[in-house]
């Protein structure tokens, strides 16, 4: 997984100090996300809750954990950020009694189906055989498993490294080096759009047994199968070339 650090919040302000990428070893969570980072974390919380609880970590239990976590904080958001609007306080989940006396339930209904979980998230884990698993959770509550080709990309600049991972034939079936360069690549690529920062990369290598985290201020780490700066090497020899040897040369 990789990610800028590039970010807004209340809505008028930037930095270049706002991390995506979250990790909890003890729950094997491994992810990054877009939009609201706050949201992002509050969400995670709830899906460790969800993982926390299960009697083994089989794919299908992952699965049906994580969708009544996101559902369960898609009505937590219902709460804070629509009923208070109407004046409706919740108590034993009577909001929507209280919403046909008042006459407001159609209304309360179009609002529900247009319900944002104010985030979108990439989430990585292992089960209990220490088999990689990869999830998407979009801002919709929808949540997919990434099988074949492999790889999804989010947020602003997503389209550009969506695209690129397409032309490299990404897999999940390719070696960690060469998954990681592809990933390096893609966030290259990403930097198209104005709202990605530059020359800043932050990217989680997982194992079953330990998770790596390289940044610009730590570009390897002993034991890591990848390093920025090696990965930065390399785009010199497989990146794509300038052209601008092509134009007539000016005197």
């Amino acid at each position: 997984m990789a990610s800028d650090h590039l970010g807004t919040f209340d809505e008028a302000y930037t930095t270049r100090n706002h991390s995506k990428i979250a990790w909890q070893p003890d729950h094997k969570i491994f992810s990054v996300c877009a939009d609201s980072v706050e949201n992002a974390m509050e969400l995670l919380g709830a899906i460790a809750m969800e993982w926390q609880a299960l009697p083994v970590r089989s794919f299908g239990a992952l699965r049906q954990g994580l969708q009544n976590a996101v559902t369960i904080y898609r009505h937590h958001r219902f709460y804070l950020d629509v009923l208070p609007r109407y004046g409706i306080v919740v108590k034993n989940d009577n909001w929507f009694e209280i919403a046909k006396l008042i006459n407001v339930d159609k209304e309360l209904k179009g609002e529900w189906d247009n319900q944002n979980l104010g985030c979108e998230i990439v989430l990585g884990t292992f089960d209990m055989r220490g088999m990689a698993t990869v999830y998407y959770i979009g801002s919709d509550g929808g949540v997919q498993t990434i099988g074949q080709p492999g790889f999804i990309a989010i947020g602003s600049g997503g389209p550009y490294a969506q695209f690129w991972l397409a032309h490299r034939q990404q897999t999940c079936h390719m070696s960690i080096l060469r998954s990681a360069y592809h990933a390096y690549e893609a966030k290259i690529m990403a930097e198209h759009n104005p709202f990605v920062g530059k020359d800043d990369i932050a990217m989680m290598v997982c194992t079953p047994k330990r998770v790596y985290i390289l940044t610009q201020n730590q570009p390897e780490i002993e034991g890591c199968p990848v390093s920025l700066i090696r990965l930065k090497g390399m785009v010199q020899r497989y990146g794509p070339r300038d052209t601008a040897d092509l134009d007539p040369r000016k005197a």
